[in-house]
């Protein structure tokens, strides 16, 4: 199983990465995220449900988080 910050140092490489670019906008985001994985040598990753699961859902939390919020 993944610690917290094997799973922050994926997510953190996914986020700078082509696949966050607008090149890949038109992909669906687990594709995006299986092509980083499968393509960057992760693809034991891409492979494993629950990891896939685990850091699919970190992605989102960060960008969540960097979402401007809007004014009330």
């Amino acid at each position: 199983m993944l610690t917290d910050t094997e799973i922050d140092r994926v997510v953190h490489r996914f986020l700078n990465s082509p696949y966050c670019s607008d090149d890949y906008a038109v992909w669906p985001f687990e594709r995006r995220l299986e092509g980083f994985l499968k393509h960057g040598g992760l693809a034991n990753l891409a492979d494993n449900g629950d990891a896939f699961a685990m850091i699919g859902e970190r992605v989102m939390t960060y960008i969540s988080r960097q979402r401007p919020r809007g004014r009330g």
